[in-house]
C-alpha cells in the first residue's frame, strides 16, 4: 500500500480496526513509515534477502514478525510462511501483504509447532527485545529439521544506534516500551547462544546501516555515511544480520 496511508486507512483496508500493538511498540508500524523507519528498511532488507535461500513448495517461519516486512520478503521467494508474533494487531497487517502468509498468535518461547515443521526460519530483530533468547533460539531449533536455515537478525549494540540507546535510553521509544527495555544484541554472545541451541555457524555476520538514528534526512547523506562506515568500521553496522544452520544430532 501506499506509504501515505495511515494505520487506520491500512488496517480497513483488511478488514480491521486501527491496531494498537500491544507488543510494547505502540507505534511500530508508524515508525516503519517515518523518513528514518523507511530508511532503515531500505538499507536492512537486502542483507536479509541476501541470506535468504526460500524456494517454492518449502513452508518457512517467520518468528516475530511484527507487521510482517520479513515474511513478504520469504514469500517473495515463492514459500509459504507461517508468520508468529505474541501481537494479534501487527498480524492483521502482516498477513494482508500476500496470501502465502498465514498468521499465528503465539508466544514464541513457546512455538505451537510440531519438531521439523519448517523448511528455514527468519527472527529478524527479536532477540533484542524477549527476556529469554535462548529458549527462543531452542524453539526455533526444535521447529526445524538439521540442516535447515536459520536467518537472524539484530540491532547492534557496537554501532552509533547502539550507543545512542546507552547514553538516551528513553529515545526512539519510552523508558517502559519494549525499546526501552532492550539490550541491543553483541554479537559474540548470540554467536554462544545460537551454538548452546543447536545451531552451526554459516558464515559471518553481515552489517549495515552506519549513519546514526536522527539529524541524516538526506538519501545521499545516508548513502555518504554508510560508505565510510563501511569502509573505516566493517563490523559496526547498526544492523546485523547471519546464517545459521540446524546441526545434527548424530
Amino acid at each position: 500500500m501506499d506509504p501515505s496511508t495511515s494505520v487506520s486507512e491500512r488496517s480497513a483496508a483488511v478488514g480491521g480496526t486501527e491496531p494498537v500493538l500491544d507488543g510494547g511498540f505502540p507505534d511500530l508500524d508508524r515508525w516503519y513509515w517515518t523518513t528514518v523507519g523507511r530508511a532503515f528498511s531500505r538499507a536492512s532488507a537486502p542483507l536479509v534477502e541476501r541470506l535468504l535461500d526460500a524456494r517454492p513448495g518449502q513452508l518457512w517461519l517467520d518468528a516475530g514478525a511484527g507487521t510482517g516486512c520479513i515474511a513478504e520478503l520469504v514469500a517473495a521467494r515463492g514459500a509459504e510462511v507461517a508468520a508468529v508474533d505474541g501481537d494479534p494487531a501487527g498480524l492483521v497487517l502482516a498477513e494482508a501483504r500476500a496470501t502465502a502468509i498465514s498468521t499465528t498468535v503465539a508466544a514464541l518461547e513457546h512455538l505451537p509447532f510440531a519438531e521439523r515443521s519448517f523448511d528455514g526460519a527468519t527472527c529478524v530483530c527479536v532477540l533484542e527485545f524477549v527476556s529469554a533468547p535462548e529458549r527462543v533460539l531452542g524453539e526455533l531449533a526444535r521447529v526445524l529439521p538439521d540442516g535447515a536455515p536459520l536467518v537472524l537478525g539484530c540491532m547492534h549494540r557496537a554501532s552509533l544506534w547502539g550507543l545512542g540507546r546507552r547514553l538516551r535510553p528513553g529515545r526512539g521509544g519510552a523508558a517502559g516500551s519494549a525499546y526501552g527495555r532492550s539490550d541491543f544484541a553483541d554479537t559474540e554472545q548470540i554467536d554462544e547462544l545460537l551454538a548452546r541451541s543447536g545451531f552451526a555457524l554459516d558464515g559471518d555476520w553481515l552489517h549495515g546501516v552506519w549513519w546514526p538514528p536522527r539529524g541524516v534526512p538526506h538519501d545521499g547523506v545516508r548513502t555518504a555515511f554508510d560508505r565510510a562506515g563501511a569502509r573505516l568500521a566493517p563490523r559496526n553496522g547498526a544492523f546485523v544480520v547471519r546464517r545459521a544452520r540446524r546441526r545434527s544430532e548424530a
